[in-house]
């Protein structure tokens, strides 16, 4: 029984880290965004070195990353957060090639597709400082982490899963809708980033709580508290660099500093392989586990966490007869 306390008291303790951590999130995001408007200055810098408009019309996010503005080229605002939104992109690429030997259900090929969305929107974003491309960068996220929550709490009704997917069709249309002066847009975005943090502490929480069942010794257990693990700690990572480079803007690009961080760029890095870790987790933990409670030849083929090239980790299906 000791383990199972342990692992309990750990999950305590990241549910109680990951809402600490989602405080000065929310602050930011949602009440603080108009300190960390600082387009214009680099704007400016643009129109008298060059002395020709903007290209995608002028910037309006309600975000302005600390990366210098349209230094390198009048085509892309932030041209190093710009390229690592792909990474984005890559999660889905590699979740399907390293997974076709096991039938996903179409839940995870739909966080497979949303975190691609998550890269086209990021990608937009960060070329126009466009605020329209802002939401094709945010929504999905939201997307993907209620999708995520639903599947973790194992909610199968239909009326729960039809009333989740209205609440993110109604926040989308009125955060398109609504003008972005309006107040009311702002009540929007208020009610999805809380959401959203719930959602996102949920998850962790429910994903440490799940891996505590799994049976004590198995070697799956072992495979996904490592996985989870290494999720949360790139996540932290992730989040830390994305609250620095957004509220320690004038001392990253100081020049006691030898060179300019980009800690965006690493909160892009570190937020893929957290997606893909734990989409992995979910696919141990959930999507392929019906393989071991079939009955007959089936029921001898279990998930385990297995790596390509000792690299990207990867859930298969081997004979649970076999040692690995």
């Amino acid at each position: 029984m000791a383990p199972e306390s342990s692992w309990d008291l750990t999950s305590i303790s990241i549910l109680l880290f990951m809402s600490f951590l989602a405080c000065f999130t929310i602050t930011q995001y949602s009440f603080q965004h108009d300190q960390y408007m600082s387009h214009g200055d680099d704007a400016d810098l643009l129109l008298k070195s060059s002395n020709e408009s903007f290209v995608y019309g002028p910037p309006n996010a309600e975000f302005d990353w600390c990366e210098r503005n349209f230094l390198w080229s009048i085509f892309v605002a932030e041209p190093v957060n710009t390229i690592t939104g792909l990474f984005f992109i890559v999660v889905p690429i590699t979740g399907e090639l390293l997974h076709r030997d096991i039938q996903l259900p179409l839940p995870a090929r739909l966080v497979l597709f949303f975190t691609g969305l998550i890269g086209v929107g990021t990608v937009l974003f960060h070329a126009t400082l466009r605020y329209w491309c802002q939401l094709l960068d945010e929504l999905p996220i939201y997307y993907l982490i209620l999708l995520i929550m639903l599947e973790l709490s194992n909610r199968e009704s239909r009326i729960i899963r039809t009333l989740t997917t209205a609440w993110a069709l109604l926040v989308s249309f009125l955060l398109f809708y609504v003008p972005q002066s309006h107040p009311y847009h702002e009540y929007v975005r208020g009610a999805m980033s809380c959401t959203f943090c719930l959602c996102f502490v949920y998850t962790f929480y429910k994903i440490s709580s799940r891996a505590s069942e799994l049976v004590d010794g198995t070697q799956l257990k072992k495979q996904v508290q490592r996985l989870f693990h290494f999720s949360f700690t790139f996540f932290v990572i992730a989040e830390i660099s994305w609250l620095i480079d957004n509220s320690q803007c004038q001392h990253l690009r100081s020049s006691m500093l030898p060179f300019y961080p980009h800690l965006h760029a690493v909160w892009h890095l570190f937020a893929a392989s957290g997606i893909y870790g734990l989409w992995l987790c979910v696919v141990a933990l959930k999507w392929a586990v019906p393989s071991i409670t079939e009955e007959g030849e089936e029921s001898r083929r279990v998930p385990c966490v297995l790596w390509w090239n000792e690299v990207v980790p990867y859930v298969g299906l081997v004979d649970n007869r076999k040692s690995y």
